[in-house]
């Protein structure tokens, strides 16, 4: 069995992408493998698509807004002014990274590192930064399309051996079980998790509210994210502003707030704050019947950017507050058999 540290990552993705884009968009891509660019500026957009199992990981694909709409219009057969909407664009970039992460799902699976997708996500804006945590091996792809840019990016970490211990192994999973999404009671596992780690761990105090976040201009937010694979998919967004985000890495490292060194630090500790939230639905899902894997958590960090949630039968929204700090969390679900 090979290992993710010798597996082939750049010809699978260079072939998959190229093949991908001439097949369903008649677009001829050039890979340079001398460019290991990770970052794009101006409005964009940004797709994801997790890797869970024996083998983590996750894969993305960024393009500028200007070039999504001609990717769509190529697609749909249609000029790229005759867009209607973002879902649109969304929906083909989703399709996208769903046939190349498919692709080295399959190509991990033959090498006997077995894992499964989670569903693509989106993120759309002029100002923000995307970044995974705790990944063992990231390679960095760009492609050029004329003068259009491509970057993809994929990053892989072996599952720890405790952890893969005590999770179900994707070959395991039955995924033709009926499952009954909208029946699940998703309001007790995230408010009981949310009440456990405020209220208990770190003694913040927070109140119920309506759902929605502060739209005061140039404030700078932080979204932690795991996705849900199995027998249910899903994805959690935990938003919060980054002000907010030091009161808690604060409480939690027991240090003032002044001391906090670096964004790194923030992001262990909100990171830590998902896997808690993530850790309690996915229990209360495997309860239910309807087991599943979780990602490492991703985070997004700006002023400027929206996040979705793809073709998912079930969306929650839960909002919280303490002070003049608000606090979203997301939740999305649907059955793997759809």
């Amino acid at each position: 069995m090979e290992s993710i540290h010798t597996f082939d990552v750049q010809t699978k993705i260079a072939d998959t992408v190229r093949e991908v884009f001439d097949l369903m968009l008649s677009m001829d891509l050039e890979f340079h493998p001398q460019v290991a660019q990770n970052y794009m500026f101006g409005d964009r957009v940004l797709g994801t698509i997790n890797l869970v199992g024996n083998v983590m990981g996750i894969v993305t694909i960024q393009v500028g807004e200007k070039f999504s709409r001609a990717m769509t219009g190529r697609m749909l057969d249609i000029d790229p002014d005759d867009i209607q909407s973002m879902d649109e664009i969304k929906d083909v970039i989703g399709e996208l990274l769903n046939m190349i992460g498919g692709n080295l799902k399959s190509s991990l699976c033959d090498a006997g590192l077995n894992c499964i997708l989670s569903i693509p996500a989106l993120t759309t804006g002029k100002d923000y930064i995307f970044e995974t945590k705790a990944l063992s091996r990231n390679e960095y792809f760009t492609f050029y399309c004329r003068k259009e840019i491509i970057l993809v990016h994929v990053g892989l970490k072996n599952q720890d051996v405790e952890a893969a211990r005590e999770m179900p192994v994707p070959e395991n999973l039955d995924f033709n079980d009926k499952v009954d999404i909208d029946g699940f009671q998703i309001d007790s596992p995230i408010t009981g998790a949310l009440s456990n780690i405020f209220d208990t761990m770190l003694d913040i105090e927070i109140e119920r509210c309506e759902a929605q976040m502060d739209s005061r201009p140039n404030q700078s937010w932080l979204v932690g994210s795991i996705s849900l694979s199995g027998v249910v998919l899903g994805r959690i967004n935990f938003h919060i502003s980054e002000t907010f985000s030091r009161i808690i890495t604060a409480a939690m490292l027991d240090i003032e707030s002044e001391d906090i060194e670096d964004l790194a630090e923030v992001k262990d500790c909100v990171g830590e704050v998902c896997n808690m939230i993530s850790g309690n639905l996915k229990s209360a899902l495997n309860d239910a019947g309807m087991p599943c894997l979780l990602s490492p958590p991703s985070f997004t960090s700006g002023c400027d950017f929206e996040m979705d949630l793809l073709n998912l039968q079930r969306v929650e929204r839960f909002g919280f507050y303490h002070q003049d700090h608000d606090i979203l969390v997301e939740v999305g679900l649907k059955p793997s058999y759809e």
